[in-house]
């Protein structure tokens, strides 16, 4: 056990610092936001049957009962408060709209020893221990060991308990995040455990059935240098971001794991797996991207873990080079545990894997006054995500129409969504599961929705995180002076987060909404024991015998150009092409040459147009008398 991971117990000690005046304030302020930004307020309380809202007045009304003059040490603690606070706000099973504890909480994530995954083990799920956190004892509880029992609970019914508290939008989400935060919980937006120490039972390796106990210990996020983990100030740093959706939770889980593991040996398997290959290739953001030619075929593999990132352009160039440097006959796309982040990064991701064009999720506000002041005063914005003025009159008009939420406009521009165009032209076979959320959400949506491939699903649906999150602190700012929205900051380091807007589908799913519903794969997977102890080694031999299928329908295509030119008014280029029967060529937005083509190269030349273009396109056709191309290629001139 790390020496500088004290016991849970130990560190959070802290008497009332919340008056009753403050109290109050909060609960207004999550009065506030459910009342006039929460976008899915209608819909969680007609699926769920809750109404939290409601809930919030009773609490209010307690708090109003209360002399104002009431000392302290008559309150009940903090952590009381606190508790209702988060169960009201995760009744709505929104990931995004949360409840933010303040220090000593948030700066600590609580951790037992060991992870847990699920797996297909002879038939039946087992939950088995995959790493370990030091030395925990007794000697024989390793990697492998299966849990019976915890705290003499099933370990089925333990997971899904704890799931209850986790917020999880749908049925598959719910049992993937219980098990998500069993053994690890960011106390910003999880209250501490109830116990001090959990009492677990296992089968060992030998097939002993025993018991161990583990006590609850703390992780410091703040004093963690190694990335985001460290940044619960991470909310912070999402204050002022509007074009966000992230699952800030399974982030720090994320990060702490990385923290805890990345100089941890796998299991034996899992080393012979990697000594014998595969080569990671090198990238400019290798906390975001891992990838390799995937050993013993003819394919690629792309993991995608977060789209956490600052720069949506430079995410896309980052992937964009590792494309150059994969297989081109097939990729496996993997964004299994993706907690979402740039929704910008997401969406200009799609247009690299297909010839058609790209159509952003448009997204809505609910119509109140709230939603109306925000827009009016943001209307012209510089900030991507900022500029509101395409849903003012929508929301204007709803006191006439009555409607509930305003037009949907897109965040990301659709020229930005299809500026580059496709980079890869083999089969896609994406991988999800049910803890990929938000802006994981929107990218697995439109993969679906444009048709890019085929998505194999490990536990059933995504998140089903549809929505663009934004925090309190960042309303509070655009908003500041307006006072009859009602927002004012709150006391101490506490924090809210809002769903502020929610995201529709387009293509075949035009106008469904992703929230609640997530998306569902053509195909489902069940991890096995090999896979949770190895490498991934079953799941990624199926990946390949679904691109194997779907070779057969959509085999790899090539189509470059290369070293465009003009001179003495004639334009040359180099055009090199593979499994394609036409190319035609076009100038800026003007057709300049339609060529029946072979597999190869060939150098093309042909009168330039006066007007000095700026762009050449190449759509390539898998007949010659198609009109849709299935294949696309630009280069500038």
């Amino acid at each position: 056990m790390p020496a500088e991971a004290p016991l849970l117990r130990e560190v959070l000690t802290r008497e009332n610092m919340l008056d009753l005046g403050a109290r109050r304030r909060v609960v207004d302020q999550a009065i506030v936001l459910f009342e006039s930004f929460y976008v899915h307020r209608p819909q969680k309380e007609a699926m769920h049957a809750v109404i939290p809202i409601q809930r919030l007045r009773l609490l209010r009304a307690a708090l109003e009962a209360l002399p104002d003059d009431t000392p302290a040490e008559h309150l009940s603690p903090d952590l009381a408060f606190h508790r209702e606070m988060v169960a009201i706000f995760a009744a709505w099973r929104d990931l995004h709209t949360s409840y933010l504890l303040p220090r000593p909480y948030s700066q600590y994530l609580a951790f037992l020893p060991f992870m847990v995954e699920a797996c297909q083990d002879e038939g039946r799920t087992g939950y088995v221990v995959t790493r370990l956190i030091g030395q925990p004892r007794p000697t024989d509880f390793v990697a492998g060991v299966e849990l019976l029992n915890w705290n003499g609970v099933p370990i089925a019914r333990a997971i899904e308990r704890n799931g209850e508290g986790q917020a999880g939008s749908n049925p598959d989400a719910h049992v993937a995040r219980g098990l998500y935060a069993l053994t690890m919980r960011p106390l910003a937006r999880s209250l501490p455990p109830d116990e001090d120490w959990v009492s677990v039972t296992y089968r060992n390796r030998r097939g002993t059935i025993r018991e161990a106990r583990f006590e609850w210990r703390a992780l410091d996020l703040t004093q963690d240098d190694t990335g985001p983990v460290g940044e619960l100030a991470g909310v912070v740093r999402y204050r002022d971001v509007p074009d966000f959706g992230i699952d800030l939770q399974a982030a720090l889980i994320q990060n702490a794991r990385r923290h805890f593991f990345q100089s941890a040996p796998r299991k034996a398997a899992g080393r012979a797996a990697r000594a014998a290959g595969p080569q990671i290739l090198d990238t400019a953001l290798p906390s975001v991207f891992r990838a390799y030619a995937l050993p013993g075929t003819r394919f690629g593999y792309l993991r995608i873990f977060s789209f956490d990132v600052v720069s949506a352009d430079g995410f896309v160039d980052a992937c964009c080079d590792l494309l150059d440097r994969l297989p081109p006959d097939g990729l496996i796309l993997d964004i299994r545990g993706n907690p979402g982040g740039n929704i910008l990064a997401a969406e200009k991701l799609l247009q690299l894997f297909t010839p058609r064009t790209i159509r952003p999720e448009a997204l809505q506000f609910i119509n109140s006054p709230g939603t109306l002041a925000l827009c009016e005063r943001h209307a012209q914005g510089t900030q991507p995500g900022l500029g509101l003025g395409a849903w003012v009159a929508s929301i204007r008009e709803s006191v006439q129409t009555g409607a509930p939420y305003s037009n949907a406009v897109p965040i990301t521009p659709e020229p930005d969504a299809n500026a580059i165009g496709q980079r890869y032209y083999g089969p896609v076979v994406l991988i999800t599961d049910p803890l990929c959320y938000s802006a994981a959400d929107i990218f697995a949506a439109g993969f679906q929705d444009h048709d890019l491939g085929a998505i194999l699903g490990v536990g059933g649906r995504t998140g089903a995180g549809g929505a663009n999150v934004w925090q309190h602190g960042l309303l509070e700012q655009l908003l500041h002076g307006a006072d009859e929205t009602g927002l004012a900051p709150l006391p101490l380091d506490l924090g809210m987060t809002v769903a502020i807007r929610r995201t529709l589908r387009v293509g075949e799913n035009a106008g469904d909404v992703l929230e609640d519903f997530g998306v569902a794969p053509a195909g489902l997977y069940a991890m096995t024991r090999r896979d949770v102890l190895g490498s991934n080694e079953d799941l990624l031999a199926e990946a390949v015998r679904q691109l194997e299928a779907l070779t057969l329908t959509r085999p790899a295509r090539t189509l470059r150009l290369a070293s465009p030119q003009i001179e003495a008014g004639m334009l040359t280029l180099t055009l090199t092409t593979g499994n394609l029967k036409r190319v035609d060529l076009w100038l800026d937005h003007r057709p300049w040459q339609s060529l029946d083509v072979q597999d190869g190269e060939v150098v093309v030349t042909g009168r330039a147009p006066g007007s000095s273009p700026r762009r050449v396109r190449a759509l390539g056709f898998a007949a010659t008398t198609t009109s849709e191309p299935v294949a696309v290629a630009s280069a500038r001139l």
